[in-house]
């Protein structure tokens, strides 16, 4: 039996698009998509939001596109990577931590017959032509729901690596992480702990509720790649380091280990984002 994956998706068009929302009961609070989702029309565009996140784009030009990154996809990918299909015409599949595949069901189909017919292969299927041939997610990829072509291509992240700017970042991230295990051996860290306490009347709660930063941000990314750059580790940003080690929950006050632990939590958590701000990928110029 021939894959015919497209033919679930309920909008394969801008029109498809326009009379779906047109039934709209208040097109100013949008219209519920599937049972995970919200339409909402902002100028020409429709745009496709879970929750509060704008996750989908489309313009009247027959193009969609994501306008989230892995990291940010995270959030959503079990929602994507099981519904997104029977509304839109795309797949969406996890090769990694915070990295994704996407592409248009059209196009799958095409392979997956084309390989079934060619190769006898009875295990061909879309989502594991994705995987092999699909192109990664990136913000702003944008698909033709015509024609099913990726109309703005890059080259997988891992496979754009430069390997002098690679072995910099290693040895420098080796450096900023012994700098942190120094600072928690020399007992410097549960010095600022104690201090941060006292000047917040040994108040965790504080910590936690008002001043958690979230380190997906331009500002706290560039914070530690500078301070990874400039082989040191200023106060501003071990004191951030310090308020993400407090537990969400209850009253408990981390010590020096925990936070070397949040610090390689952080570290390996945000990689690809740091690495991208490190210039280790060499990015490749979107055509629109």
């Amino acid at each position: 039996m021939p894959s015919n994956l497209y033919m679930q998706a309920e909008i394969t068009s801008y029109d498809d698009a326009v009379r779906f929302f047109s039934r709209a009961k208040s097109p100013a609070a949008g219209r519920p998509f599937k049972s995970w989702g919200r339409m909402f029309k902002e100028g020409n565009d429709f745009v496709i939001k879970i929750q509060s996140q704008p996750v989908l784009k489309i313009t009247p030009d027959n193009k969609i596109s994501f306008v989230i990154d892995g990291p940010t996809g995270r959030n959503y990918s079990n929602t994507l990577s099981s519904g997104i299909h029977r509304a839109v015409p795309l797949l969406w599949i996890r090769i990694g931590k915070g990295r994704y595949r996407v592409g248009h069901t059209k196009i799958l189909d095409q392979i997956t017959n084309k390989r079934r017919e060619e190769n006898k292969d009875k295990w061909a299927n879309p989502w594991r032509v994705l995987y092999e041939e699909g192109q990664e997610l990136y913000k702003d990829i944008t698909f033709d729901l015509i024609t099913g072509e990726c109309v703005n291509p890059q080259r997988d992240l891992l496979k754009s690596v430069q390997p002098e700017v690679r072995t910099e970042w290693l040895r420098k991230l080796r450096k900023f992480k012994r700098n942190v295990k120094l600072r928690a051996k020399l007992g410097a860290i549960d010095g600022m702990i104690a201090q941060m306490n006292k000047e917040n009347n040994n108040s965790p709660w504080h910590h936690v509720r008002s001043n958690r930063p979230n380190w997906q941000t331009d500002e706290w990314l560039d914070n530690i790649v500078t301070a990874m750059k400039d082989e040191t580790c200023p106060p501003e940003l071990m004191r951030a380091f310090i308020i993400s080690s407090f537990p969400m929950w209850g009253n408990a006050t981390p010590n020096g280990a925990e936070v070397v632990n949040t610090v390689e939590g952080i570290l390996t958590e945000m990689s690809i984002d740091l690495r991208k701000k490190f210039g280790v990928f060499e990015i490749q110029e979107r055509t629109i």
